[in-house]
């Protein structure tokens, strides 16, 4: 229902000031998910292995982003190996199935459905950024501040960007001043709530939002700031049904609960290629 959209923008900002204390970030409803895909090997065995690599690949994307997925599989599969039945065994239930195979020029190609742990793949994850972080002395303490107006919407916003990083175990507080910040830097610079309107011929509300953020390293001993990531967050969608006044309120709700949980998957996405550089 929503589509979500990312892409590069520079703004500058204002005004509200908040830390968060990122300690790994998950958006996952459930502990599982499903995965299909075609792999092809020399023999039906080696077809089924190469697709528990490839869903576990699918797997990393979700977890982290698509544009740091390669990045993040080679720190994955270096630390936990490639056998694709200790694989299978450790990140997949039991509902493993092999739906059909055919013969193709040199092997076989098949079809398998399955299903993934994926608070596992998550929390395994999260292991190797943490060594990553020890290694390398770099903390996840996260300064953000806004350079949007002071409206209901925005106010909406802000809360449920709050509420979705503390929903994973994630610490937040608001705080005067960053001076002394050795971490991360957040700045989100704007808010567009975008083409609200009730069309008539469907009989239903549509609208989108954009979020606008920079992402920023700041070492002080070291090279100042650095721009890790300038980008905007796009969702929308549409409520069916007659009310328009009724119909804004919940379309403005479903669109800020899913820009929220975009904007913390970019976050998650630009920590993890940050880490796999």
């Amino acid at each position: 229902m929503f589509l979500s959209k990312i892409k590069p923008v520079f703004v500058w900002g204002w005004l509200f000031t908040v830390v968060f204390i990122l300690s790994g970030v998950s958006v996952f409803a459930s502990d599982t998910e499903s995965f299909e895909v075609a792999a092809v090997g020399k023999s039906q065995e080696e077809a089924v292995a190469n697709a528990v690599l490839d869903m576990l690949e699918e797997a990393l994307e979700a977890v982290v982003g698509d544009e740091v997925g390669d990045d993040v599989g080679e720190l994955f599969f270096e630390a936990y190996g490639r056998n694709s039945e200790e694989l299978k065994k450790r990140y997949f239930t039991s509902d493993f199935v092999v739906v059909e195979c055919e013969d193709t020029v040199g092997g076989k190609r098949c079809l398998i459905e399955a299903e993934i742990k994926m608070a596992k793949v998550d929390r395994d994850v999260r292991k190797i950024f943490d060594e990553k972080k020890k290694g390398s002395k770099k903390d996840l303490t996260f300064v953000a501040q806004t350079g949007i107006p002071d409206t209901p919407r925005n106010k909406k916003l802000l809360i449920q960007i709050r509420k979705t990083f503390m929903k994973y175990g994630n610490k937040f507080e608001y705080v005067d001043q960053y001076s002394e910040l050795s971490g991360f830097a957040m700045n989100i610079q704007k808010v567009d709530f975008v083409g609200f309107r009730y069309n008539k011929s469907t009989k239903r509300q549509e609208g989108g939002l954009d979020v606008t953020f920079e992402l920023l390293h700041i070492d002080p001993e070291k090279a100042g700031e650095r721009l890790i990531a300038s980008d905007v967050v796009t969702v929308s969608t549409y409520v069916p049904g007659t009310n328009p006044d009724i119909l804004e309120r919940e379309l403005e709700t479903l669109l800020i609960e899913e820009a929220a949980n975009s904007f913390v998957r970019q976050v998650n996405s630009n920590i993890a290629r940050f880490y796999g550089e």
